[in-house]
């Protein structure tokens, strides 16, 4: 992490994802977090290399991933081949180059991410591009300077923050990267008892889920039980044994 700015940048379009999107669970959101995986063959499919590689985008989404309570890590061949749908890069003087020419071409080449965007806070800009044909094609702005992202459903831009609970306006933040509704409205930090709320009913689900996953468990172990005490008692009416005596 480079600068306050590049933090908050990513606390806001990880917030306002999240918040948006609090009703469904068919994404994953990463943020810094590592994505593992092998450089295969283009043709053949085969690896290339023994060895792990990774990378770690500023901020990525996933849709239709594998439910899993929490990951340390994105490893590709644990997540049924899955790459990133969209990925966003918080450019800073020392990452500039690679965002816009290595970083560019393994989310083009090999991750085949379906968007890509850069956010440029000193510049106070955006930058977007889409797949097509297997190639990065510059996607088009608004009249307001706003980014269409297919996957998300949502425009992408940069917005003066006016002043949060959760992060009041301060000049050193300056113009933050933002998602916008379709109908190009800012979409605002929730408050943050909204958050607490949100928090608390994804708890609530997460130990709904685990005791459905332990009844069910304790079902199997049962059926399997049973099972298993039938085909003894078979055994041993097969050996001339009075079993109903048992």
């Amino acid at each position: 992490m480079d600068s306050d700015t590049q933090f908050w940048t990513i606390f806001t379009l990880v917030t306002c994802l999240k918040w948006t999107w609090r009703q469904r669970s068919d994404y994953y959101v990463g943020a810094n977090l590592s994505i593992y995986y092998y450089i295969k063959d283009p043709k053949s499919g085969r690896r290339q290399h023994r060895k792990l590689v990774f990378r770690g985008p500023d901020f990525f989404v996933v849709l239709n991933p594998f439910q899993k309570p929490r990951r340390n890590s994105w490893v590709i061949d644990n997540e049924d081949g899955k790459f990133p749908d969209v990925i966003v890069e918080v450019l800073s003087p020392k990452t500039k180059k690679k965002d816009f020419g290595e970083k560019k071409g393994i989310y083009e080449r090999i991750f085949k991410t379906h968007e890509y965007y850069i956010v440029d806070t000193i510049k106070e800009k955006i930058f977007g591009w889409r797949l097509s044909k297997g190639r990065y094609v510059p996607i088009e702005r608004t009249s307001e300077g706003l980014l269409w992202s297919e996957r998300l459903g949502m425009f992408l831009g940069m917005y003066q923050n006016p002043g949060d609970e959760l992060m009041p306006p301060d000049p050193q933040y300056g113009v933050l990267a933002r998602l916008f509704t379709p109908d190009k409205q800012p979409i605002a930090l929730p408050p943050e008892d909204a958050l607490k709320q949100a928090a608390r009913a994804d708890a609530e689900a997460l130990r709904a889920r685990r005791a459905e996953e332990k009844a069910a468990r304790a079902e199997r172990e049962k059926a399997r039980v049973e099972q298993e005490k039938a085909r003894l008692l078979e055994k041993l009416r097969a050996l001339g044994v009075k079993v109903d005596d048992l």
